[in-house]
């Protein structure tokens, strides 16, 4: 009887501990919800309704810094920085001004992104991440063009060849907090600083032979040409953008990301232009040698925006008990930037193309 009675005195005291905790006011401790992998997909009721839990990636004995490599496969639009400038000094300016001359094209060039970041755990799992991205593209063609263009008081031709361009520097300082925005949905708002260095060239030469006969009367121009146009521009301003994560399951996720910046630029350029040659706009004119001294843009000042996008597909897991992650991601990256208005030959910048990323954790 006595093991009975150790019992039923051991069950009456557990029950008035319990009412004496209820009593007090301290809430019964619950069984916990399952444990869950941060940043992958999770179950219901897994976290507490009404506050954004981190979805920053969380290994065990970490530092909690990642580092990623971004190959970039990128086409460069620019239309008026990718033309070959023809001469338009006196009686060339008119007829030339419909003559077609194909363009150059650049296509597509090779450049890449590094990256360097790492979690703050002792402030809300927000992330420090820092990227820059070198990027350079050029291209070059040779023309002839027939300048009669069907009529007859019209005879010549032009032979000119050019070469355009492009150095794109960019960095980016920016602190972002990945969270749930639902059971199988990532998102993670970004902000900081842009710094972007561009440089632009478009250099043109050739030969012009050019004749118009009006009343029996001929004038004409003939002679070398060269153009060396070049702007260099430094651009700094606030970045935000907006990240989100579909997960899919098996590790695989959905990506699609929109930035947008407001920067501050100051530009800095040189347009030399010269011919040296004969130039007789009329029947008594003598002949005369042209040479343009160089014309400088200095200091032009302005505010500009620029338009990021990103759209693509990407892996991930955890490794080595979670000592480590990894990702990987393959999409096509949209850029577009509005350069001031002062500098007609090099604005409206559009960059789209392949990129590649491997992200590690550790």
């Amino acid at each position: 009887m006595k093991p009975i009675n150790a019992l039923l005195l051991t069950a009456g005291i557990t029950s008035f501990s319990t009412l004496l905790v209820a009593d007090s006011g301290y809430a019964v401790s619950t069984p916990q919800a399952p444990t869950f992998r941060p940043g992958e997909k999770i179950k219901e009721n897994q976290l507490p309704a009404g506050y954004a839990k981190a979805a920053s990636y969380q290994l065990k004995d970490s530092w909690d810094i990642y580092g990623t490599v971004d190959y970039i496969y990128w086409e460069w639009l620019q239309s008026a920085a990718s033309n070959i400038s023809l001469p338009a000094s006196g009686i060339l300016s008119s007829a030339l001004g419909g003559t077609n001359v194909p363009a150059i094209t650049s296509g597509y060039a090779s450049g890449f992104q590094l990256g360097m970041g790492f979690n703050m755990k002792g402030m809300d799992n927000w992330n420090f991440y820092t990227q820059y991205t070198y990027y350079k593209n050029s291209g070059s063609r040779k023309v002839y063009v027939d300048l009669s263009q069907g009529n007859p008081g019209i005879s010549g031709y032009l032979d000119a060849s050019g070469y355009v361009n492009i150095q794109w520097d960019n960095l980016d300082v920016l602190v972002s907090r990945p969270f749930y925005f639902g059971t199988r949905l990532l998102a993670n708002f970004t902000t900081g600083i842009k710094a972007l260095w561009i440089s632009n060239e478009n250099n043109t030469s050739g030969y012009v032979d050019y004749i118009y006969t009006l009343n029996g009367n001929n004038s004409y121009i003939k002679g070398d040409y060269s153009r060396n146009l070049n702007l260099s521009s430094w651009n700094l301003g606030p970045k935000f953008g907006f990240e989100s994560n579909w997960l899919l399951g098996m590790g695989f996720k959905a990506i699609s990301n929109i930035a947008v910046s407001l920067m501050y630029s100051q530009s800095n350029g040189s347009n030399n232009s010269t011919f040296v040659g004969e130039i007789d706009n009329s029947a008594s004119a003598a002949a005369t040698k042209v040479s343009n001294p160089k014309n400088w843009c200095e200091d032009i000042k302005s505010l500009v925006p620029m338009v990021e996008a990103y759209m693509g597909i990407g892996w991930g897991s955890y490794l080595m008990n979670d000592e480590y992650h990894v990702d990987l991601s393959a999409g096509y990256d949209f850029t577009a930037i509005r350069l001031t208005r002062a500098t007609a030959d090099f604005r409206n910048i559009n960059l789209m193309g392949l990129n590649i990323r491997f992200r590690f954790d550790f």
